[in-house]
């Protein structure tokens, strides 16, 4: 048995990662320019707020818990912006151990259930509105489904605005990510993997060897969807390219999920979930900054 499962190692590993590089491509095509512009911005300043706030005490707190450093940035990316998915996304980025990535995603999951059930509840104690409870849910939980199910469970009136917020906190994946790239290991950022003594001129074939394929494709589908988007407010919702994007979106959406799906059974074949030391203050780490992301987002919400 051990020995059929390590002759299947390298196979995992290489389907994880061409994977996740699909999926996560395919997810620049789904940003939607009118979730954008349906936020008021002292909504967006208030969102990016929170969402900063998490990131720089989460840093602060990994001084004390010392987890390693790849395993922290999955973790906030996870509850600052779109649970797993995100994961997947920054685990490209932030390269570290595989069966720390699936450690990563089960435990934002299950920290994300149980807030998902437990919003409702205080914000019913706390007599919050249907609008008000959508702001603080699509800005705190994590995955879109924890964020619809805790609205619906709130009130029906909530779902909209809190998967309006939601979609904006996608639109903050690659930013987040490269703040966290920034501020968390300035010592060992993109252009560090690039030849550090390599005196050569720049060029755009210099250019792809410093961000990730994936990274250039993710960047560039995002753009063509806000440029069509643009046209359709242009031209109306007859023009053809813009018809075609709004046709295809659930199709590459279907796709996207159907590759982090299997990226994640990947990495789950790579994994043994025994837990250690070290994942136990993966998990205090992930609730603490889960929970602290809910507090800030509510008294943002009540002010």
């Amino acid at each position: 048995m051990v020995k059929t499962r390590s002759a299947w190692i390298h196979q995992s590993d290489l389907l994880s990662s061409r994977a996740l590089s699909f999926a996560i491509s395919l997810m620049g095509l789904q940003f939607v320019l009118s979730d954008f512009l349906a936020i008021s911005w002292k909504t967006t300043l208030s969102l990016l707020f929170c969402i900063i706030v998490t990131c720089l005490i989460g840093i602060t707190a990994n001084y004390f818990l010392k987890i390693d450093n790849s395993y922290m940035v999955w973790l906030l990316a996870g509850n600052c912006i779109c649970g797993p998915a995100a994961i997947s996304f920054a685990s490209q980025i932030f390269i570290g151990e595989k069966k720390d990535i699936a450690k990563a995603i089960w435990i934002n999951t299950i920290i994300g259930f149980l807030l998902m059930i437990v919003l409702p509840i205080l914000a019913d104690f706390l007599q919050l509105s249907p609008d008000a409870f959508g702001v603080w849910a699509g800005s705190s939980l994590q995955s879109t489904a924890q964020v619809a199910t805790s609205a619906s469970i709130f009130s029906s009136e909530s779902i909209d605005i809190a998967l309006m917020i939601k979609s904006f906190r996608i639109l903050l994946l690659l930013p987040i990510i490269l703040f966290l790239q920034l501020i968390s290991s300035p010592k060992h950022s993109f252009f560090e993997s690039y030849h550090a003594n390599d005196r050569t001129l720049f060029s755009f074939s210099s250019l792809f060897k410093i961000f990730p394929r994936f990274l250039v494709a993710f960047i560039s589908l995002a753009l063509i969807s806000v440029f069509i988007d643009t046209t359709g407010f242009v031209y109306g919702s007859g023009f053809a390219p813009y018809r075609l994007l709004v046709a295809v979106r659930p199709t590459v959406g279907v796709c996207s999920n159907f590759f982090l799906s299997l990226a994640m059974f990947a990495v789950g074949y790579l994994c043994s979930f025994e837990l250690n030391r070290k994942d136990c203050r993966a998990i205090l780490f992930a609730l603490f900054s889960a929970i602290q992301l809910v507090l800030v987002a509510y008294f943002i919400v009540k002010a």
